[in-house]
């Protein structure tokens, strides 16, 4: 009977050894280590984009760099400045990058093409209200050029002029070997005497 007493002791006694209420010279438990998450900033990979007034869908991106923690998004805003929402619509209104992800997204915008004349176009998209603790980086505007695809009408050059059938014909010299103060020249240009 003894010798199950002192059985049972030794097995309570290395019980507690094996379960870390051993002795002083046991090294403290180590806690796991902490790390400060690094979500990163977020900014357009170019701060300007040249289209041609019929590309139709066009993009420009937006990178994330710096870090790849947590969920971050942003804000896409439209800045009209020459181009307007009748030249353009955008069709991203924010971004977002998933925990781990830092591949580029497009952010898409569609050209209007019209016929009217006007020249090259611009306007801006920028990046605002960032979330998940990410930053804006130093590029969070992008300047975007529309190219008008629109030909200007001709400019009647010195001395000429442009009759009613938008045929050309001179005011102060020849053309066609018919002076334009001649009677012929009405005769083969009808409408054209009101406008030497």
């Amino acid at each position: 009977m003894i010798s199950r007493i002192l059985a049972a002791i030794a097995l309570i006694a290395l019980g507690a050894c094996s379960s870390g209420g051993g002795s002083d010279t046991d090294p403290p438990a180590t806690p796991p280590p902490s790390s400060t998450p690094t979500p990163g900033s977020l900014q357009f990979v170019l701060d300007s984009v040249t289209v041609n007034e019929t590309a139709g869908i066009a993009a420009v991106q937006v990178e994330r760099s710096g870090g790849q923690d947590g969920i971050v998004t942003a804000d896409v805003v439209f800045i009209a400045q020459s181009a307007g929402i009748s030249d353009v619509s955008l069709d991203v209104t924010a971004v977002s990058f998933g925990d781990g992800d830092n591949a580029a997204k497009d952010v898409a915008f569609t050209v209007i093409d019209d016929s009217e004349t006007e020249g090259n176009e611009t306007f801006a998209i920028e990046l605002g209200n960032p979330g998940g603790g990410a930053t804006l980086g130093a590029v969070a505007s992008a300047a975007i050029t529309i190219v008008d695809n629109d030909s200007v009408a001709p400019t009647p050059s010195a001395g000429f002029a442009i009759n009613d059938t938008g045929v050309s014909l001179c005011a102060t010299g020849l053309e066609t070997g018919i002076a334009c103060d001649a009677a012929g020249a009405t005769s083969d240009y009808p409408g054209q005497d009101a406008e030497r």
